[in-house]
Formats: C-alpha cells, sequence, structure tokens
C-alpha cells in the first residue's frame, strides 16, 4: 500500500505535460468580414473553450500589436473590430499552453486590398 500513493503522483504528473501539449493543439478558424468601406473584423472560433484567453492581434507589416484583449474563446466568435486593411497574425496565449497558438502563421491572415 505504501507504494502505490506515489505511483498515482507520479501517473498524474505524467499526465499533466500530456493535458498542456492538447490544450496546444486547439484549433481556432478565423473569418474577415468588411464592415464598412476600407474598415473590416476578424472572427474567431475555437474548437474547445478556453477561458481567459490574451489574444494580440499583430500588423505583419509594422511589426506591431494592433489589438489586445482577453477573451473567452469558444464556438461563439470574439472579434477585432476597425481592422484596416494588412496582413496580420493573431497569437492566443492561456494557462496550460506556455507556447501559444499562432493564427495566421507566417504568411498571415490577408485582410483587405493590399
Amino acid at each position: 500500500m505504501k507504494f502505490i500513493y506515489p505511483l498515482l503522483l507520479f501517473l498524474a504528473a505524467s499526465a499533466t505535460p500530456a493535458l498542456s501539449q492538447d490544450l496546444c493543439k486547439t484549433k481556432v478558424d478565423f473569418e474577415v468580414k468588411e464592415i464598412s468601406k476600407g474598415s473590416f473584423e476578424i472572427s474567431l472560433k475555437s474548437s474547445r473553450s478556453i477561458s481567459q484567453a490574451q489574444v494580440k492581434l499583430y500588423d505583419l507589416y509594422s511589426g506591431k500589436v494592433i489589438q489586445e484583449k482577453t477573451v473567452v474563446l469558444s464556438s461563439n466568435p470574439s472579434l477585432f473590430r476597425n481592422v484596416k486593411s494588412s496582413r496580420y497574425t493573431v497569437l492566443i496565449t492561456f494557462e496550460g499552453c506556455s507556447k501559444g497558438i499562432s493564427v495566421g502563421g507566417i504568411e498571415g491572415i490577408k485582410v483587405g486590398e493590399l
């Protein structure tokens, strides 16, 4: 019986990194819509609900963070509004995924006519 508790602790500790890596594989889709001439919105939909997600919209041309917010990502879209034409990437970080999730990748999310 003495050895059961250390074994259970070991198994629980071993499962934690696997769970963290699994969270980092959460699929996040995006959609771009023009809301008025030259002004767009980017919506994000996640395959899994993530509370307290820190979401940053980076302009790949300027290298700057354009918008930043803390949201609950889920199947209901989270939005960036009044986005101008450019190429963007979105970085999502949250507890349980230290490396974060990149949406748009290296080529970026094309918004508007460039």
